[in-house]
């Protein structure tokens, strides 16, 4: 059974933590290295202590996955959204989540690392980059960010 540990927050009607009857959807983000990343293996990581999966769905499908770690940081590990749902402001509505959900276990900041062609959606959101990028055999260039939660949220 994925981690109850974060049942309590407050996600809203088209959002949930990752449950084992989403596993039989696909996401497909039009990414190949991220498109090998199944729900399954999505719902295997929250069975850890310090992972959150929440899936954004739409008439009950899954549209988009948000894979959080917490550990001493809030740092949204990976973020993926259906690539018949994108540029339709479902990403931005996932950050805005994902931002809610650090706000309500108390972070003050979210990091992530972007690939090369995000970090102008990440600006946008108010993500700065504060290290070097880094390259990943798998992800190419990524760029370390992060973001001052906003206490309006």
């Amino acid at each position: 059974m994925a981690n109850t540990k974060y049942h309590n927050l407050h996600l809203g009607k088209t959002y949930h933590i990752i449950n084992k009857n989403d596993c039989r959807y696909t996401i497909k983000s039009g990414n190949a290295t991220m498109d090998d990343y199944t729900l399954n293996d999505f719902y295997n990581d929250s069975l850890y202590d310090n992972y959150l999966v929440v899936v954004k769905t739409e008439k009950n499908i899954p549209v988009g996955v948000i894979e959080i770690i917490m550990d001493e940081k809030f740092t949204i590990e990976m973020i993926e959204v259906d690539v018949t749902r994108q540029g339709t402001g479902t990403g931005t509505s996932m950050m805005i989540k994902a931002e809610s959900i650090a706000k309500q276990l108390n972070f003050k900041e979210i990091y992530l690392e972007a690939v090369e062609n995000k970090v102008e959606f990440y600006k946008s959101r108010g993500f700065e980059i504060y290290a070097d990028p880094c390259y990943d055999e798998d992800w190419g260039l990524l760029f370390p960010m992060k973001k001052k939660i906003d206490d309006n949220i």
